[in-house]
């Protein structure tokens, strides 16, 4: 049942990283070299680089509380624990990205800072295919399992609900 919990992390992280390109393609940092000229993104006008990256701040916010939550679902009793210690990982990555990212836009974004921020995006990218190879394969379930008994266990929880 946490297979595909982890898996859901695959498309926040991918959004993550496109608002994060998106943040990088509309500063200083777009790609330029030397005097060639690079087009910036600037759909909001002046206030572009600023509203992409607090929408990637927001996704990123977004993608390590859906990472914690995960890696408390793993760890309740019965859950697969195969994939706790690389989400362990994924979320100590995601902080210290935030904590980097805090800083290099605090510091008006020294080229220094957005390559390890960069840098650290790429190690966190590869953290989460790892808790998801870690996770193993998902089963399909057959029309049978579905419509399988509650275990006596389930059937009192149920049983309490309405």
């Amino acid at each position: 049942m946490s297979g595909p919990a982890v898996r859901g992390l695959i498309p926040l992280g991918q959004l993550t990283i496109l608002a994060g390109t998106i943040s990088t393609a509309s500063g200083p940092h777009a790609g330029a070299n030397g005097h060639q000229l690079v087009h910036r993104f600037d759909f909001e006008g002046t206030r572009t680089l600023e509203w992409a990256v607090q929408r990637h701040a927001v996704i990123a916010g977004l993608f390590g509380i859906a990472a914690v939550c995960v890696w408390l679902l793993l760890h309740r009793e019965g859950g697969e624990r195969r994939a706790l210690r690389p989400l362990g990982f994924v979320i100590a990555l995601l902080a210290a990205q935030g904590a980097v990212g805090g800083i290099q836009w605090a510091l008006k974004l020294p080229t220094e800072i957005v390559w390890v921020h960069v840098a650290l995006a790429t190690v966190t990218w590869l953290a989460t295919l790892w808790t998801v190879a870690s996770a193993g394969r998902l089963q399909p379930t057959t029309t049978a399992q579905r419509a399988a008994p509650l275990p006596p266990e389930r059937e009192r929880i149920g049983a309490l609900s309405p």
